[in-house]
């Protein structure tokens, strides 16, 4: 009997042991299991209050660490998902997979939000570089709205831009900050200087470290030599156009030189735009005038036919006039060639009446001669008698 009571005695006991064991390892287990469940949904938000020194108190601080972690890698991929590339990802080790995910995508975000960034710049400077050479500009002025806005764009302390109105020589058109004295170039030939070079090798030049008075920047202060300069030809269909100058103080970026290198086709194509305009409209001028002066010419030969026509009317109304005065003259030509003759025949029997009285007047003369002799002879003879 005394056995049976003390084995009775020990099974209570073991079954109350029993039941406190269980209790002690059933409470944090099941905390342990819904902050597992609550991290298997995604919740973050999750807090273990066991802090026992077994098994299940390390395996509590194991979740705790996780949850922690998980928090961490939480708020860094939300600051990476609103762009906040600054968050530093905590990895914890080279076997930490969700966390080197996570650096990596940070890496591949940052790097695409560069180029991202680099191609807005590089879009926003060419629209806006289009905007300065939209219109009906002339030559000068798009030059120096090319030049003002690129040495703003690229943070260029001077500028110039030139165009080749030839195949032989390269002539400044536009500047910026630009002090030219009176002796400095404004023209190059194909292959004299950086600007004929870079002309003649097609070829954009970079030169560092350039001496003073090279290109000398103008201010209020004085003037200064920029570090750097560079010089690009811009080309239309295999063709020089012109070539653009910059200076700065500071480097050209590899961004700056891959927008000088995009933009240049639009800007050759824009001049080479404006020179086929400006000669369109020295052709339109040159027309304009020349059919100018046709209608004047037109109008003064209107006028020059109609003083014909009068004329030509008129000198039909002389003609007429002398055709009526050389009838009346045939008419009066007949009357007097008619009057002429008789006029001679009159002369004629005139002629002769004067021949007949002449030689009856000579025998007149002869018959007086005859009777003064008869007289003498007979005055003669009475003064005999006597």
């Amino acid at each position: 009997l005394l056995t049976n009571s003390v084995i009775f005695i020990v099974m209570v006991l073991f079954s109350i042991l029993g039941y406190y064991i269980i209790r002690s390892i059933d409470k944090p287990l099941n905390e342990i299991v819904n902050a597992a469940n609550n991290l298997a949904q995604g919740k973050v938000d999750v807090a273990l209050q066991v802090t026992t020194r077994d098994e299940f108190g390390f395996l509590a601080k194991a979740f705790v660490s996780l949850i922690d972690a998980t928090k961490d890698l939480t708020r860094a991929a939300n600051a990476i998902g609103q762009g906040d590339y600054s968050y530093s990802v905590r990895v914890r080790s080279k076997a930490d997979v969700l966390g080197n995910a996570l650096e990596q995508m940070k890496r591949n975000l940052i790097e695409i939000s560069q180029e991202n960034t680099q191609q807005n710049w590089l879009k926003t400077g060419q629209t806006e570089l289009h905007t300065h050479m939209s219109g009906e500009l002339g030559i000068e002025k798009m030059a120096q709205n090319v030049i003002q806005f690129l040495c703003g764009y690229l943070d260029a302390q001077v500028g110039a831009i030139y165009l080749l109105p030839d195949q032989h020589r390269l002539k400044m058109v536009g500047s910026y900050s630009l002090a030219i004295r009176q002796d400095d170039q404004k023209t190059f030939e194909i292959g004299e200087g950086l600007v004929g070079q870079s002309a003649l090798t097609k070829k954009t030049i970079l030169l560092k470290n350039v001496p003073d008075g090279y290109l000398s920047i103008r201010s209020g202060l004085g003037e200064s030599t920029p570090a750097n300069v560079l010089v690009t030809p811009f080309i239309y269909e295999g063709n020089i156009i012109g070539a653009i100058e910059l200076g700065k103080f500071g480097e050209f970026t590899e961004n700056e030189l891959q927008f000088l290198e995009q933009v240049n086709p639009n800007i050759a194509i824009n001049f080479q735009t404006a020179e086929s305009r400006t000669k369109l409209k020295d052709l339109l001028e040159a027309t304009q005038k020349q059919a100018e002066e046709l209608r004047t010419q037109q109008e003064e030969l209107r006028q020059a036919n109609e003083r014909l026509e009068i004329q030509t009317a008129a000198l039909r109304q002389s003609e007429k006039q002398l055709q009526l005065q050389q009838q009346a003259l045939q008419t009066s030509n007949t009357e007097l060639e008619a009057q002429t003759h008789e006029l001679e025949k009159q002369q004629t029997l005139l002629k002769r009446k004067n021949e007949e009285l002449k030689i009856a007047q000579k025998l007149v003369e002869e018959k007086a001669r005859d009777l003064e002799l008869a007289n003498k002879y007979k005055s003669e003879f009475l003064a005999n008698m006597s």
